[in-house]
């Protein structure tokens, strides 16, 4: 929506139609649609998508309230004001609380009114700039050196899980799991490269393996070392690298996680999962670099 084109009237007075279609005409040129009731509202919302929503608290059928709360879901990011006239403050705060971007007083229709298009019209045309700057995006890199944190570990992965949801890179089931293999990587990175906190603990299901990280991510020289993350995001591919600066590990006597006896064990379970999401998966630095590959999948020849 590059600027404000048709705004949608709901009130059953002509005088007052009226008065709103000559504030629209003058403050944002486009078309003024009108419905007498909540039912013919509903009507062209189900038909139409409206930049913009114009309402009465009460009008023949009904008031506002059922018209809000019911509007089809692919019509709510239209701003919906309700017009206020000293009257029926308790269905205009009602309204607010049901999901009304704002009020408007008829007795300052034509400033209050004008003021609202004007700023409507701003924000379309900077959404319409955002979309066209995104047509030039090639590639966004981050780069983090996180402390022993296991906190900052979620934190990290929903930033990076919310980047590659803005660009559109994959669909939602494949960012989960991407999601998954990065959230997997640094917390190799963190317990078993930094604190160098052995998978044997967890699988005797005691509180030996959690009660070691904690007590390692205090004491040097565990507490000194940090992980290393680079995130390289373009319309191809997206790269993880993660380094930790702990002693590293001979990948080839780890258990292969693959094999049904070892299934249900600890250790490995990251590497299974890494493997299985990403397309590729390269360890380097003797064990203690990680570097995780997902390439973008074209789209179908006949998708729409």
């Amino acid at each position: 929506m590059g600027k404000v084109t048709s705004i949608l009237i709901v009130h059953d007075s002509i005088e007052d139609q009226s008065r709103l279609r000559d504030v629209i005409e003058r403050a944002a040129p486009g078309v003024a649609v009108i419905a007498c009731t909540g039912a013919e509202a509903m009507s062209v919302l189900e038909r139409q998508r409206p930049d913009m929503v114009l309402s009465a608290l009460r009008f023949a059928d009904a008031t506002c309230l059922p018209l809000l709360q019911a509007r089809p879901v692919e019509t709510r990011r239209a701003p919906f004001f309700v017009l206020t006239s000293g009257d029926d403050d308790e269905i205009a705060l009602e309204a607010l609380r049901s999901g009304a971007d704002g009020y408007i007083p008829c007795t300052r229709l034509a400033p209050d009114l004008s003021a609202t298009l004007g700023l409507l019209r701003s924000q379309c045309e900077k959404e319409l700039a955002a979309r066209r700057l995104s047509l030039f995006w090639d590639r966004t890199e981050l780069f983090f050196r996180l402390e022993n944190d296991p906190a900052l570990v979620p934190a990290l992965v929903e930033q990076v899980v919310s980047l590659i949801n803005q660009t559109g890179f994959c669909d939602e089931k494949e960012t989960t799991r991407l999601g998954i293999a990065l959230h997997e990587a640094l917390l190799n990175a963190l317990y078993h490269g930094n604190l160098e906190v052995s998978s044997q603990l967890r699988q005797d299901a005691s509180d030996a393996y959690w009660a070691l990280a904690e007590e390692r991510r205090h004491q040097p020289p565990y507490r000194d070392r940090r992980i290393h993350v680079r995130v390289s995001l373009s319309r191809h591919e997206v790269v993880f690298v993660i380094r930790d600066e702990g002693p590293g590990f001979d990948l080839a006597r780890l258990p292969d996680p693959t094999a049904p006896e070892n299934l249900d064990k600890s250790s490995g379970r990251g590497v299974l999962l890494i493997r299985t999401f990403m397309d590729e998966v390269v360890f380097s630095l003797g064990g203690s670099q990680i570097t995780m590959i997902k390439k973008r999948t074209p789209a179908p020849a006949n998708a729409i």
